[in-house]
Parts: structure tokens; sequence; C-alpha cells
């Protein structure tokens, strides 16, 4: 037999409260849906469950139904109590840049007030979606502010990115200033075979398209900037990163005033745990600290 609980819900309320009329306030309905779920239980289970005098009562029938029905509601507390006591488990799928300097601050901020696990993805922050679309992850840092279909998207802020490069490097390959004929000896730096963002910064700013350039690719974050610093080429890397460098001069800003922009957006799907739900505001506030 399969039973609705909405009609046990209604001959309980009804027995504690003595009246339909009352039993109806309590679980937001007519006095005479109650009525009709009673009636449909009592078909049902083939008995007659309450009195209809006033106050009503439930029968011996009914009252057995509602020992179980006790006992139901018990489980159903504790098994709530044990899943929100168990954590859940935030599965994020982000960019390298994003993992390597903002991210984790952020995060050990944020679920420090929440009961809850990383599972966590690295990829460029122009794929990262896709995991969201398999359903490979719960949530994504990404760059595209489009949500997917079921999603909703969240800005977050902006990582700045300048063109840097050290001194000795400047002073071998770009002593006379970043052209092309520089560029097409410059070793230039790329994260992967998906990073883009070279050659947008290149072509905006100097009309330079990157396929002309020697590459090398540093597929990790940290390695990244330390090619950097170390003089084996020159590439984007973030404020987060090199603000204290520039200033002091072991790095140089090959293009001084000029930087990249990209927006990151939180995207997530609409239907989430409470403690998921909270995360977007908290992420925005705590990343504003090393975002734009």
């Amino acid at each position: 037999m399969n039973w609705d609980f909405k009609q046990w819900s209604a001959l309980s309320a009804a027995a504690d409260c003595g009246s339909f009329e009352q039993a109806a306030g309590i679980l937001g309905i007519t006095a005479s849906a109650v009525s009709k779920r009673i009636r449909e239980l009592e078909e049902a289970v083939g008995a007659v469950l309450l009195t209809r005098s006033r106050p009503c009562r439930p029968t011996s029938e009914g009252r057995r139904l509602l020992r179980y029905w006790r006992q139901i509601q018990g489980l159903q507390q504790s098994l709530e109590s044990e899943l929100q006591a168990r954590p859940a488990v935030l599965s994020l799928a982000v960019n390298h840049d994003s993992l390597d300097t903002w991210l984790l601050p952020v995060l050990a901020e944020t679920i420090g007030r929440e009961n809850m696990l990383l599972d966590i993805q690295a990829d460029d922050q122009d794929y990262t979606l896709q995991l969201l679309a398999e359903g490979r992850v719960t949530a994504a840092v990404s760059s595209s502010s489009e949500p997917i279909k079921g999603c909703e998207a969240h800005l977050i802020g902006a990582l700045r990115y300048r063109l840097t490069a050290s001194p000795d490097f400047v002073e071998k390959w770009f002593s006379d200033g970043l052209t092309i004929k520089a560029c097409k000896k410059a070793p230039l730096l790329m994260f992967n075979r998906k990073d883009d963002l070279q050659n947008s910064f290149l072509h905006q700013h100097f009309g330079i398209d990157a396929a002309i350039c020697p590459v090398h690719y540093i597929p990790a974050s940290y390695a990244f900037t330390q090619a950097v610093y170390l003089g084996l080429g020159y590439g984007m890397l973030m404020d987060v990163q090199i603000a204290e460098a520039i200033g002091q001069g072991h790095l140089i800003d090959l293009c001084p005033g000029a930087y990249l922009d990209v927006p990151l957006y939180w995207h997530c799907w609409q239907m989430q745990p409470p403690q998921l739900a909270r995360l977007p505001q908290l992420i925005r506030e705590a990343a504003a600290v090393y975002l734009v």
C-alpha cells in the first residue's frame, strides 16, 4: 500500500486540535481539504479513524495509526538531524589562477562558517562551465556571464592582469621596446594551448598576433609566475601576485597603465542545499579584498 503522508498529517492535526477547522489553520489548507484527506485515508485502511463529534477524537484504529505516525515523524526528524550534521560537499570547477591566489583564503573564510567539504577541479576559466553542464561539479567559477539551463550566475569580481617580464629579460629582448620584430624572437609564456590572455592583450594594445611568437607552455600558475621572475619569458600576471614586485623593481610592467580584466562569475544550480545556497553572497563579500 502506498501511503500519502499528507493524509496522515491531516489525521494527526485533527486529533491533536479536536476540530477540522483548527487543523486546517495549522496545515494551511481548508477544513474541507482536511476532511477529504481523512476520508481518503479511512477508505484506504477500511476503517473509521476519527469520530465526527465535537471535539473529534481518534477511534481505536485511528490511535493505532497515530502511534505509527509518531514513529515515522521521529525517524524523519532523526534523519533530518543526521543530514544537517553531515557535511555538504562543494564540488567546484575553478581556473588555476584563482585556485593559486584568492580562492583558498576566501573559501577558508566562508566555509569555516558552514559544515562543508571541498572537491575542487581546476581548468581554464573559459572551460570550467562545461564541467558544471556535464554534472561533474555543483558550482563553477567562470569568465562567462551566461548561466546554463537550470543554473544562475553571480558576479564575484575580476582578476586584473598585466604584461610583465624580469628586468634582465627586458634588457635582452625588449631594449628597443615591445615591437613586432622583438616579439618574433622573445619567448612568450602561455599556460596551455587554451590560454588566450597573452594573445588578447598583445592584439588589443600592440596589434600583435601571438601566433608569431615563440612560446613556452608552463601549465601551473605558480610555475608560470616563477618562469617570469626567472626570465624564461614574458606573460600576463595578476595584480595580486605582482604589485609589490613591480614597485620594488623585481618585475617590469611592459605596458604601464594597461591591463586586462577577466570577470569571474560563480555559477551554481538554482536548487541547492541551504549551505551551498548561501555561498555566492559569502564568496562575493570575501573576494572583494582580492578582486577588482
